[in-house]
């Protein structure tokens, strides 16, 4: 008896798993979700004054947007805005934020479209996440759980092991990573995710 993934489980809080422990077993993946951006302030200036080009005002912008996004839309504009700050000639801290800010809100957007049943935009929303930030472990673990339910389980089992690398604590990937070895009867890998 197989273990069947199903569908995505958008959660409302943060999923941070339990530090340092293994999941406890799933009936497959789901989604990695969050409510906000786990990203520092961005660096605009050196004072506390207010920002002075287009590249500060826009990310200040996008910042703000980002704390109450909560639909498809308002996820799109905080992207958008991202987008525009890229193109206004920012600074390299102000860039580096606004690449973390659209990965977070394209990372959400894809599990908006997921929840939905819209699994290939979702996934390029997943991929347009990760390339704008390598690190973004979230993005990743859903691109991941896409794979899975639509039986690319080596692309699944690649994700599921970069997002540990990347957030060794996230329990969810482990028990996602044990229902492919399970799937592929080799139990006592996953035994250990377990």
């Amino acid at each position: 008896n197989q273990p069947k993934f199903q569908a995505p489980v958008i959660a409302s809080k943060p999923d941070r798993g339990i530090e340092g422990t293994a999941a406890a077993p799933s009936n497959g993946p789901t989604l990695a979700s969050a409510d906000g951006p786990e990203l520092a302030e961005p660096t605009i200036g050196t004072a506390p004054a207010a920002p002075k080009t287009a590249a500060e005002r826009l990310i200040v912008q996008a910042h703000e947007l980002s704390s109450q996004a909560q639909t498809e839309e308002e996820f799109t504009r905080v992207i958008t805005t991202c987008r525009h700050t890229l193109a206004s000639q920012p600074t390299t801290p102000v860039a580096h934020y606004a690449n973390e800010l659209a990965s977070w809100a394209l990372n959400r957007r894809g599990q908006i479209k997921a929840e939905t049943g819209r699994t290939k935009e979702a996934s390029l929303d997943f991929d347009d996440a990760i390339r704008l930030n390598a690190e973004c472990w979230r993005a990743i673990h859903n691109r991941g759980v896409l794979q899975a339910e639509a039986g690319n389980f080596e692309g699944a089992f690649d994700d599921f092991n970069r997002t540990i690398q990347i957030k060794p604590d996230f329990a969810k990937a482990y028990s996602n990573r044990a229902a492919l070895f399970v799937l592929a009867n080799d139990l006592q890998p996953a035994l250990s995710d377990y």
